[in-house]
């Protein structure tokens, strides 16, 4: 007995591959812009919080870490996620908030093992069913503080949601967003007290006095569509992990093209 637990005590020293200890590596404000060299294969941790990453890459992660089921990218500059990362890993959990993503990224070879994704404090202005419904395990999903007027019905698209937290999002209320009045108990749901950016008449109505009735009946016009040739800007102070933060949204859409700038000061 002894010498089992004395091989178990060694094993975990050493990080020997197959053994259950978690590694975890810190690059916290290295002022990183890509995944650095020399990571250890055995990583199932990594915090590369507050740094200057632009993009993420196949090359990054791929075939290279598969103990790896926790990453944090928060306060960096991502802009985008080449398509097909993570593959190797066996991913459970993301922190990709306070970056620069417009679209939601693709997390398909990781579809089996991913549980939460945190995506707050980005500028995503528009979420499809075709980019989370292949996301079946996944039981929590952060999009505060995002520029999205529609959400998807997610409690028929991701069977294992439990968590969604919507706060600070401006909902267009309307008949495309009433399934969240016919979501399960299992479902539950973290939203401003009054959401609706429109229509005008709802602005000050508290969302528990709309009626899932009320909301089918409302049509829905798309509200970034009707910016064309204007400006709509997002301006919000909030408090996120004794940051002080300030955020700021610009949008600007013309009818064959859209830009989204963002600007983020931590001070």
């Amino acid at each position: 007995m002894e010498v089992r637990r004395l091989l178990w005590l060694l094993a975990c020293l050493l990080n020997i591959p197959g053994n259950t200890s978690e590694l975890e590596e810190y690059y916290y404000n290295n002022h990183l812009t890509s995944i650095p060299l020399g990571i250890s294969t055995n990583v199932t941790s990594l915090i590369l919080y507050r740094n200057a990453i632009s993009a993420i890459r196949k090359l990054d992660f791929n075939d290279q870490f598969p103990y790896l089921h926790h990453i944090n990218l928060e306060a960096n500059r991502i802009t985008a996620i080449e398509s097909g990362c993570f593959k190797g890993t066996i991913l459970r959990t993301i922190n990709l908030s306070h970056n620069q993503l417009i679209v939601f990224p693709e997390f398909n070879e990781v579809k089996g093992t991913l549980e939460k994704i945190i995506m707050r404090v980005n500028a995503i202005v528009k979420l499809s069913r075709e980019d989370v419904a292949y996301l079946s395990r996944i039981s929590e999903l952060d999009l505060r503080v995002n520029p999205i007027v529609h959400l998807p019905d997610f409690s028929k698209l991701l069977p294992s949601l439990a968590v969604l937290k919507i706060e600070t999002i401006e909902l267009e209320c309307c008949w495309k967003n009433a399934w969240m009045k016919q979501t399960a108990s299992s479902l539950f749901i973290f939203m401003d007290i009054q959401p609706c950016k429109s229509p005008s008449k709802w602005n000050s109505t508290d969302w528990h006095q709309i009626t899932d009735d009320m909301l089918l009946q409302q049509p829905c016009n798309v509200f970034a569509e009707r910016m064309l040739d204007g400006t709509q800007s997002y301006n919000l102070r909030l408090s996120f992990n004794s940051m002080d933060i300030i955020e700021c949204y610009t949008i600007r859409q013309k009818k064959t093209e859209t830009q989204y700038f963002m600007a983020m000061e931590f001070v």
